[in-house]
């Protein structure tokens, strides 16, 4: 858990370190363009404005990392639970009808590594440092508290420049008790301590200046006793440790000790009226130092900002008007062009809450973040109400699960985007989910109305075979005779069968909801799951016709992926070599088979086949002899069992060769890493694609509409 809550911070860190730079930017820049067209402001006024941006900097990483916390995906400390893979699917499942989960899986969840995905594993690594730097910023801050507090043991009063000191304090009625000591560890006068403010001065100091420079030196350390400099300089450091890494942050610190400085000489001068006499002091001063004390304020300063103060003293600074300003007026710009674009693609959060009566102890949500990464969420809930939080790009469907006091589970799915989404459900009803605040879900619903009376049709012979499905596997258990359980395997391969005219309505429903709603998320996921069976020309030609907002979405990326990979198995290309065991144990490679044509039948047992079993067979025993195989490949790892009983009882086992898709299962989990249908981008069954005798691709052909297509390609090669 601990080590959990460790990785989580360190990423919200990490990402706050990130914003903090253009944050930086785009407040120093401000500062300088300030400065640039108001010349004629008083090192007062620039040294408060300089504080002011260094605050800003600071209240604003404060505030990103707040932010952050509140709308970071926190990973959850329990996995979701999910229903065993190895689980069959009811009939309607294995038909195509009951939504987008297994084929949004197998092609969203396609290997390959993004940017984003680098970019966050290195968030961490980025915290990391960051901590090291602060942990050895703050030593040495240690070690510079440590050495003033050293010097402060090591000090003689300067009895005769006390009384001027008290007489200026008079004067310019500086309320502090100030006390005027000597030190030998010391080279340049400074100031330390807020409560009691100490004057410490070289013990070289009346032999280096005169009695005016003297006086003109002291002016300016009560100058930054009465303007309580020394807290603000506390202050500084410790943000400036804080931000160390930032170098915006670094040159405002460097603007504001500059500023300081000058509006201390800007009162010296105003007060003595020698500006010359306190410009030779400073140099002096200049000439003799070794070191600086970190945390205490010195009257020379640093060595790059003395000749200018001295030349703003004198009045001899020349005009900094050149290039420079429009180089910072142009990069102003840009970092403004920058964080407004910045604002608008990074609209990504979403807030969904809701309720779900019918007694429910927890509820999961599974969806893909705005880094293209599958995220499982999990949360106890009391009185059925909820609330997720995270990032998501554009309006996704999301898949939510609800768990009741039995440890029962219901599920459902919808679309959800940025913003707040409220659902309502009951757990015994979960499927008709109410969604307020989701406009893909309006769609959705639309989409579903228009489906209807399709898919109503279609539920009696769902539910028909559901029904006949549950008594085969109790069949099974219990034993039966081969004889029965083929008999209701036909029985369902009959209600399948019937099923095909609703399955290809819904598939011209679909391409027609693509087709009139271009801006809808719901006519991208669509495209996704049937791309694969459609010609790719008349998938470019939908997606062209989508909005910008889906194009760039990340299903506008999946559909433009799939195009990718379409085209890129094209008819000439070398088919991918696979080896994998065929039904009866044997070992088998695609290059096996080189020298013959070659057909690859991408099927299911639970899908309907029969019909076209005897046509495959009549191609096998038609052109065998002249050198044709079948390589019948099934997505049936999930069912072995069913796969075997259907290869026996339709006869193949005796003919070609049968294997099954490649997919394993383990601890809930699915690798299709090494499944062949990815090989070959197929995610529409029946697919079969013909490879030539130099293991080129001839041809693809869905369904069984391609079966006049495939006959005439096949007297060709053979006739």
């Amino acid at each position: 858990m601990m080590q959990l809550l460790i990785n989580n911070m360190a990423q919200v860190l990490g990402i706050t370190l990130i914003h903090s730079l253009w944050q930086g930017m785009v407040i120093y820049l401000a500062l300088r363009m300030l400065f640039l067209f108001l010349p004629a402001l008083s090192s007062n006024k620039k040294y408060f404005f300089s504080l002011f941006a260094l605050f800003s900097i600071s209240a604003v990483f404060v505030y990103t990392f707040i932010s952050k916390v509140n709308l970071y995906t926190w990973q959850p400390s329990v996995a979701l639970d999910y229903i065993p893979v190895s689980k069959p699917a009811d009939f309607g499942q294995q038909n195509g009808y009951a939504g987008y989960a297994n084929t949004i899986t197998r092609i969203l969840d396609s290997p390959g590594i993004s940017f984003t995905a680098l970019f966050k594993a290195s968030l961490p690594y980025i915290t990391l440092l960051y901590l090291i730097g602060l942990a050895i910023n703050l030593c040495m801050i240690a070690i510079a508290w440590n050495k003033i507090q050293t010097i402060k043991r090591s000090l003689w009063d300067a009895q005769y420049l006390q009384a001027k000191v008290d007489d200026f304090c008079s004067r310019f009625k500086i309320s502090q008790q100030v006390r005027v000591s000597f030190s030998k560890l010391i080279d340049v006068p400074c100031v330390v301590g807020y409560l009691k403010p100490i004057i410490l001065l070289p013990v070289t100091l009346t032999t280096l200046l005169s009695a005016e420079e003297v006086e003109a030196i002291l002016l300016h350390e009560l100058s930054h006793i009465k303007n309580n400099d020394y807290a603000l300089n506390l202050i500084q450091q410790m943000v400036g440790v804080l931000l160390f890494f930032n170098p915006f942050a670094q040159l405002i610190s460097r603007a504001i000790s500059a500023e300081r400085e000058n509006r201390c000489d800007d009162w010296v001068v105003s007060k003595t009226g020698k500006p010359l006499t306190y410009a030779s002091a400073l140099v002096k001063l200049e000439e003799t130092r070794y070191e600086e004390v970190r945390l205490a304020l010195a009257a020379s300063g640093k060595k790059h900002f003395l000749r200018t103060r001295v030349e703003r003293i004198l009045n001899t600074q020349q005009s900094a008007r050149n290039i420079r300003h429009w180089v910072l007026l142009l990069l102003f710009i840009c970092s403004l062009v920058f964080w407004f674009s910045f604002k608008t693609t990074s609209k990504t959060a979403f807030n969904l809450s809701g309720k779900i009566s019918g007694g429910v102890k927890s509820v999961n949500l599974m969806y893909t973040n705005e880094q293209g990464k599958q995220v499982t969420d999990k949360i106890a809930i009391t009185d059925g109400d909820f609330e997720f939080k995270g990032h998501i790009n554009g309006s996704r469907l999301v898949f939510l699960s609800a768990i009741n006091d039995e440890n029962k589970r219901a599920d459902a799915s919808f679309f959800i985007g940025p913003g707040a989404i409220n659902i309502t459900g009951d757990y015994n009803d979960l499927k008709h989910i109410a969604v307020k605040g989701s406009a893909a879900q309006d769609d959705y619903n639309d989409y579903q109305k228009q489906s209807a009376s399709i898919t109503q049709g279609a539920a009696i012979l769902i539910a028909k075979g559901n029904q006949l499905q549950k008594q085969q596997l109790d069949a099974i258990k219990q034993h039966k005779s081969e004889k029965e359980i083929n008999l209701m395997d036909r029985q369902l391969d009959d209600i399948s069968a019937q099923l095909i005219p609703y399955r290809s309505k819904l598939e011209a429903n679909a391409r027609e909801f693509i087709a009139t709603h271009t801006t809808s998320y719901v006519s991208a996921l669509q495209l996704i799951v049937y791309a694969k069976g459609w010609p790719v020309e008349d998938v470019k030609k939908l997606f062209k016709n989508f909005s910008a907002d889906i194009k760039s979405s990340s299903y506008g990326n999946t559909i433009n992926r799939i195009i990718l990979e379409m085209e890129g198995n094209p008819t000439g290309a070398v088919a991918a070599d696979f080896t994998t065991q065929e039904y009866n144990g044997r070992q088998i490679s695609l290059s096996d088979f080189k020298g013959n044509v070659v057909m690859l039948n991408f099927c299911t047992s639970t899908q309907p086949q029969l019909d076209n079993t005897p046509y495959l067979i009549t191609l096998y025993k038609k052109y065998h002899q002249k050198g044709f195989d079948i390589i019948s490949v099934a997505d049936d790892d999930a069912n072995p069992d069913a796969w075997k009983r259907y290869v026996r009882r339709n006869g193949t086992d005796r003919l070609w060769h049968n294997v099954l898709r490649g997919v394993k299962y383990q601890n809930g989990k699915v690798d299709i890493s090494n499944a062949i249908d990815n090989k070959f981008n197929v995610s529409v069954l029946p697919t079969r694609i013909l490879i030539g005798t130099d293991g080129k691709i001839i041809g693809r052909y869905i369904g069984s509409e391609a079966n006049a297509e495939l006959d005439k390609q096949l007297t060709a090669l053979f006739d």
